[in-house]
């Protein structure tokens, strides 16, 4: 009886060290700002998509549904979600949560080889990727 008690305890302790690491570990990504704009970043990209996907799990339930949303399909409604994650390059306000810098006033005076060029560039770049592989995603 002592011996399996110990035993437990032990198994406890370990688990509690192995808990501890692993919400140290969810803390510092909770407030690693380019972890939360890359998160950011995703759920903009593909909210487009997502939204479609809901509509079509939660309102294509049986045959006649179906029929109907794939003739919408063929009839071109297929582009209002790419229409819509192409719409996202324009929000000023939810590109600025994602971590980029939207004021117009703040590139005054920038050359295009300055450091903040590029670190705009390359999320930018990650981000037409990101949408990119998305839209390619869904239109094969």
């Amino acid at each position: 009886k002592g011996a399996s008690r110990a035993q437990a305890k032990a198994t406890i302790s370990t688990e509690r060290k192995l808990a501890a690491n692993t919400q140290h570990y969810i803390l510092k990504l909770k407030f690693d700002a380019e972890f939360v704009s890359s998160m950011r970043m995703l759920v903009l990209a593909s909210d487009a998509e997502v939204a479609e996907s809901s509509y079509y799990l939660a309102n294509v339930l049986g045959p006649k549904e179906t029929q109907q949303y794939f003739a919408n399909l063929s009839a071109g409604a297929y582009l209002k979600p790419l229409i819509k994650a192409l719409a996202t390059t324009r929000d000023l306000t939810a590109l600025h949560r994602c971590g980029f810098d939207t004021n117009p006033a703040s590139a005054e005076g920038l050359c295009l080889d300055s450091p903040r060029v590029l670190l705009e560039d390359a999320k930018a770049q990650k981000f037409i990727k990101l949408l990119l592989a998305i839209l390619r995603h869904r239109v094969s």
